[in-house]
This record gives C-alpha cells, structure tokens and sequence, in this order.
C-alpha cells in the first residue's frame, strides 16, 4: 500500500491484486484481503467516509431495533454478495451470538476519547458501547462478581455491559482497559 493505505483503498483496481499476493496476517489470506479493499472502497466511495457508513448502520440499527453490529455486518456484505464465505467470517455479527470483540474494540479505539482512545468519530453517544470481550475481561469479570455466563459470546457481552452500566452508565465500555489488564497480567481478585 505504499504506507499509504486510504489511497491504496481508493484507488485500487484489478492490476493492483497482485500486490496483496504473499499477504497473510493470522487467518487473512490474500482473497481475504481483496474482498475487504473492494468493500472498504464502496464504502468510502458512497459514503465519503467510513464513520458516515457506520452513521448510517447505526440509525438504521434504531429504526430496526437491532444491534448495531448485526446490521454493520449486513450492509457490509451488501456492497458484493459474492464475496466468499471464508472471507466474511473474518467479520462477525452479534445475531450469530459472537462476542463482536474487535468491531466493539474498534469502536472503542473510536467513539470515546482519552489516554488510550482517540474520538475521532461522533456518530454515536459512549453510553451505547458494549465493552469489548476477549478471555482476559471475562476471567477478571467473572472474578469480580460482575459475569455470571460461562461463554465468551454474545450474551455474555450484553450481561457485563448491563452490569458496568451500573457503575458508570455514560461510559461503560472505559472498564476495558482496567479489566484487560487485570486479566493480562493474572491479577488475583482479594
């Protein structure tokens, strides 16, 4: 990409393909890849940015009383149905009662601002963030009292985002950071 990613996004065309060859990052190969450069291009192409598509996910998660990820995840692949199936499990969906960790996390990274977030991004309130779930926020959140449900998944995010409501109703995804850390170092809970 040329340490120019947005520009690689938006220009690219077929003749570029052979550039993604050789890619791999965990479970991402170079077809997986491909098809998200294509989507992210229709994205930035009729929304002019990438907020402005998740803007409009998210009212349309309103109007439909749905999770905003759910529907993130449909329009997504609305842009080219015939991205494979192997590629879209590389984005997941709350209505398939997965955790949503890294969207979520993005999100996080995105909406709420501070030390460790950035904010650049307004179209939806803190207040309204799941918090992130990955096995070291379970482990210190089973820990604490503050999750019962013994799956890392969809259920289990609602359960301790209802329960960080009650400790900070305006931003309950914050705890992230502390739990994760918690959990990443193997505190002990006394």
């Amino acid at each position: 990409m040329d340490y120019k990613p947005a520009d690689f996004v938006l220009n690219f065309n077929e003749s570029d393909a052979d550039k993604l060859d050789g890619f791999k990052h965990r479970t991402f190969k170079p077809i997986d890849i491909y098809w998200l450069i294509k989507t992210l291009q229709s994205i930035l192409k009729e929304y002019q940015t990438f907020e402005g598509f998740w803007e409009m996910c998210y009212k349309r998660s309103k109007d439909q009383g749905r999770e905003l990820i759910a529907v993130f995840h449909e329009d997504f692949f609305a842009f080219h149905p015939e991205i494979p199936q192997r590629t879209r499990k590389h984005i997941s969906n709350s209505e398939k009662n997965s955790s949503c960790k890294r969207l979520y996390m993005y999100l996080r990274w995105c909406i709420r601002s501070g030390s460790v977030d950035l904010g650049i991004m307004n179209f939806m309130p803190a207040s309204e963030l799941m918090i992130p779930l990955d096995v070291h926020v379970a482990r210190q959140a089973r820990a604490l009292g503050l999750l019962k449900r013994i799956q890392n998944d969809w259920k289990a995010v609602q359960e301790l985002t209802e329960k960080l409501c009650f400790l900070d109703s305006s931003d309950p995804a914050k705890y992230d950071f502390a739990l994760f850390g918690m959990g990443v170092l193997e505190q002990e809970i006394s």
